[in-house]
């Protein structure tokens, strides 16, 4: 008679095991998910300075070493490459605008040398500041495979 009761009690017991397995797992997901969204904001508030991985990671109180391999395996990108990203998305944009020269552009993105954001811009577009200026059309890069390194 109590085989029944048992085996009753460990299906509930079971079940409660998984539920709250499942919530452990949702809870980490979401927490995860709001510390990369706390450090893209921060780039994003911030792309015109110049931004160090240290400062990302005290941000979201992360270790800088533990933080790069978080974000990596999170996002699919490094922390630079992010940066880069979210510079070069300001700078089509302020080509766009039409109001800014080159210099002030790459001094606006956070880049110190002229010669690095050229160099950063046309990884990122395929053109260079000047090409990309002088050529209205086609102007961004489409290939949304393409990974920036810089």
């Amino acid at each position: 008679k109590t085989a029944p009761d048992i085996d009753a009690l460990a299906s509930i017991v079971r079940s409660y095991v998984l539920e709250a397995i499942g919530y452990c797992a949702q809870t980490k997901l979401g927490a995860e998910q709001r510390t990369i969204s706390r450090a893209k904001s921060f780039v994003q508030k911030n792309y015109m300075k110049d931004i160090m991985l240290e400062d990302v990671a005290n941000y979201v109180n992360l270790s800088p070493f533990y933080f790069s391999k978080f974000f990596k395996d999170n996002t699919g990108q490094t922390l630079t490459d992010y940066i880069a990203e979210v510079r070069m998305e300001a700078a089509v944009a302020m080509f766009k605008s039409g109001k800014y020269k080159i210099h002030e552009i790459s001094e606006r993105c956070g880049y110190n040398s002229r010669k690095y954001f050229s160099y950063v811009f046309k990884r990122y577009t395929g053109k260079t500041p000047s090409e990309y200026i002088k050529n209205p059309n086609n102007k961004e890069n489409n290939n949304e495979e393409s990974t920036l390194y810089v």
